[in-house]
């Protein structure tokens, strides 16, 4: 379930996602610190996958993506 915090769905997923990670990334290491921040994310990404695992147990798509682990740095 953490490999898909590595994966994405193309060019312009990538891309989106590193730039709400340069934007709230760092602001949010300052405030809870290097240890914080990759505990905050890793959980993030590891609720998000569960998430959809619970939301839609059936689905034949993959999830992918650094959608929830980023959420998370939003939400903090």
């Amino acid at each position: 379930m953490l490999t898909a915090f590595f994966v994405h769905a193309g060019w312009w997923h990538l891309l989106g996602n590193l730039w709400f990670l340069v934007v709230f990334g760092d602001n949010v290491e300052q405030i809870i610190g290097r240890t914080g921040w990759l505990t905050l994310v890793v959980s993030a990404t590891f609720l998000g996958a569960v998430a959809q695992i619970l939301f839609d147990p059936r689905s034949d798509l993959p999830c992918v993506g650094a959608s929830g682990g980023i959420s998370g740095l939003i939400l903090c």
